[in-house]
Parts: structure tokens; sequence; C-alpha cells
């Protein structure tokens, strides 16, 4: 009775563990490769000559997704620009007032961390 007491609650949290999918963003799955402007601007970053520097930044603004294209530079001047979904600056969005940020490009040999 007890080893089929163990089994059943083994097999319960075997069962009920399924990957989670990831959220749309932007009404995409990955927005990276589905959004010909982000993807195109990625292209463009990565040809720079300080390209080691570039970053993407993905986070919330008022409760929707938006981009920013970061850069770690130390002797550079660098203004962020918060990029709503269809790739439109967002003049009043600082990179402060964006919640959620997480990191989710990188160039090649990037030198930022």
């Amino acid at each position: 009775m007890r080893l089929s007491f163990v089994l059943l609650a083994i097999s319960l949290v075997v069962f009920s563990c399924q990957p989670q999918d990831e959220p749309q963003i932007c009404n995409v799955d990955k927005p990276l490769k589905e959004l010909v402007w982000l993807k195109d601007l990625l292209v463009t970053a990565a040809a720079s000559d300080l390209s080691i520097y570039s970053y993407l930044i993905q986070g919330s603004f008022q409760e929707e997704p938006v981009f920013i294209l970061g850069n770690c530079c130390p002797f550079c001047n660098w203004v962020p620009v918060v990029l709503d979904c269809q790739g439109n600056p967002i003049p009043q969005a600082t990179l402060f007032e964006v919640v959620d940020q997480k990191v989710i490009w990188r160039a090649d040999g990037s030198g930022c961390t």
C-alpha cells in the first residue's frame, strides 16, 4: 500500500510538470526572427565597427512589450531609445521606466556583461 502511494505521488509530480510555453511578444513566438525590423536592426548592429558593445533588451513600458538597443561602449555617448513592437520610438519612455528588462541578444564577442 505504501509503495503504491509513493509511486502515485511520483507519477503525479512527473506528469504534472509540463514545460511552460514562452509567452508571445508582439504577437510572435520568436521576435528576433519574426519581427523583420528587429532582425534588420540586429544585422546592422552586428555589422558595426562597435558591435562588440551592442546588446538588445526586451522589457515592458506601460504593460506593453518594448525593445532597447543597448550599448556598453566606454568611450561613446549613447542615448537609449525605447522601441515599440513596430520599431517606432516611444519618446516619452525612459530606460528607467521600462520594467522586467532582460537581455535577449548580444553581438558575437560582446564586451558587455
